[in-house]
């Protein structure tokens, strides 16, 4: 088995030992292991379980806040979720079919719903919805398609993250501009992040 770990940076800021982790504990709350080590360098980070077996559990963005927050990687298609600047969870999502269509930038979460449009299997927005404060200026999509400013998007109503009647989506670029994720995901998620939680889309 290969035991050699491949980091592309130079040096690292921290390491930190972990030893029987158990599930609900920082990083990886899904994750238990014997013993593990995590790696923090400039720009990613490492989570690798060291025993029972040699695993790299998680490879992820480097972050520097002490609060929940949340990164959420366009390109990728992934949402990173850190609680105390540790990974907690890491998810799948779609984004905009088009590249402006999500709004990049550091946003709040402002409201919470749930079955935002019903209960039926064919509800466009699934079981959850985390309606995401977004100004004016960086509603890209308001000011190209929608014809100018959207009232809704600063009120959290226009961007959100939200679960899917067509789970066949996540991974993909495929959204009207939300944050798309598998409906056990999202209700995941929902019940871990606060109003005023900070999301940084990318």
């Amino acid at each position: 088995m290969e035991k050699t770990l491949r980091i592309g940076e130079a040096a690292l800021n921290r390491t930190e030992i972990f030893t029987d982790k158990a599930l609900g504990q920082v990083p990886l709350i899904n994750e238990t292991f014997e013993k593990g080590i995590l790696l923090v360098g400039d720009k990613e980070s490492f989570v690798v379980q060291i025993m029972p077996e040699f695993s790299l559990l998680s490879r992820y963005p480097t972050i520097y806040k002490t609060k929940d927050y949340i990164l959420i990687n366009k390109e990728k298609n992934r949402l990173y979720f850190f609680q105390q600047g540790l990974l907690a969870k890491e998810y799948t999502v779609s984004t905009g079919k088009e590249p402006y269509y999500t709004p990049e930038g550091v946003f709040e979460i402002t409201n919470k719903l749930l079955y935002p449009k019903g209960k039926a299997p064919e509800a466009p927005m699934g079981p959850r919805w985390m309606g995401m404060e977004v100004p004016f200026a960086k509603d890209r999509r308001g000011n190209k398609v929608d014809g100018g400013p959207d009232h809704r998007a600063p009120k959290g109503q226009k961007y959100g993250i939200h679960g899917t009647n067509d789970e066949t989506t996540i991974g993909t670029d495929a959204s009207g501009g939300c944050i798309r994720m598998y409906n056990k995901d999202v209700k995941e998620l929902y019940d871990m992040v606060s109003i005023g939680t900070m999301v940084e889309i990318e």
